[in-house]
């Protein structure tokens, strides 16, 4: 999360959202809820109590409210605004685990308050159920609060979330590095052969010029990569995207690989890459292997 500060990049980008009013997003890749395919853990074998996946790693930091509450209503809203209710569902929030990022909002943490739901593609929570909900912040209108589902978890499955999350984020804020390693998908050292343009729709100024960079991979540290394999970056130098990395040919490295757990800036729906570079720490320069090791905790 970005008061985390593990993620300049990110900061910038959600500024530039705020200063701009908002920004078109997609919706996050890949199947919400946690009983989706599971991937190659990057957490390493130091990694907090309860931090189980480098997919709970990046939904943790993608998140912008953490919460624990009960489905009260499906279909229905909170906001005034006139909205599709198709895939929106009422929450009455019980606990708020994290709400920093609502911090100036009228009425946060909205603890014993309902909340709208956007489920997006995750199988709709039947009314009464109970749940662990990692979500960011979709919109703030008439004192009422909108979010959109990144995971949901049951408590009964992860009882000491709650202590867990404290640790893990405290990890997170302690080394920066360890929290972009933690949530990678890959991380590999090799060599960008080629990089080309992706044609994708934005609809903005601040498009952030999607690109795909194949990397010629000499190691693996963690995760089990495709070949050739392909990493997106963000090539716009708009003041939204000047701190992403940007790769270019003949560019060796350490390349920590992201999945897309929240909609991305500028990008219209189902625009944006799934898999990325997108924060300073992904890439590192190929001294760092050894570092990089240690910190996973490889032999």
């Amino acid at each position: 999360m970005s008061t985390l500060g593990i993620s300049s990049s990110r900061i910038r980008i959600l500024i530039a959202c705020a200063a701009l009013s908002g920004c078109p997003s997609a919706h996050p890749s890949g199947a919400p809820d946690a009983g989706g395919a599971a991937v190659a853990s990057c957490v390493g074998s130091h990694a907090p109590h309860g931090l189980t996946s480098s997919l709970l790693a990046n939904q943790i930091l993608s998140s912008d409210y953490i919460f624990r509450g009960t489905v009260t209503q499906v279909h229905a809203q909170t906001v005034p605004d006139m909205l599709d209710t198709t895939n929106l569902a009422v929450v009455h929030v019980a606990v708020a685990l994290d709400a920093r990022h609502l911090d100036g909002y009228p009425g946060a943490p909205f603890v014993d308050r309902d909340v709208t739901l956007d489920v997006q593609g995750s199988a709709f929570p039947p009314v009464g159920e109970d749940g662990i909900f990692l979500t960011t912040i979709e919109e703030y209108n008439g004192g009422e609060l909108e979010v959109r589902q990144i995971v949901r978890l049951d408590p009964a499955a992860v009882p000491t979330f709650a202590d867990d999350l404290v640790a893990i984020e405290a990890a997170f804020t302690a080394d920066p590095l360890y929290a972009r390693l933690a949530s990678a998908d890959l991380v590999v050292s090799g060599t960008v052969t080629t990089v080309t343009p992706i044609d994708t729709p934005c609809g903005s100024e601040h498009c952030p010029m999607w690109a795909t960079a194949m990397i010629d991979v000499d190691q693996v540290l963690c995760g089990t990569p495709s070949m050739p394999l392909s990493d997106a970056f963000a090539s716009s130098n708009d003041v939204a995207w000047d701190q992403a990395p940007k790769l270019t040919v003949a560019q060796t490295g350490v390349f920590l690989i992201h999945h897309a757990d929240r909609p991305l800036p500028f990008s219209l729906p189902d625009g944006g890459p799934a898999h990325l570079t997108i924060d300073p720490l992904d890439v590192q320069p190929s001294s760092a292997w050894p570092s990089l090791q240690a910190l996973y905790g490889a032999p």
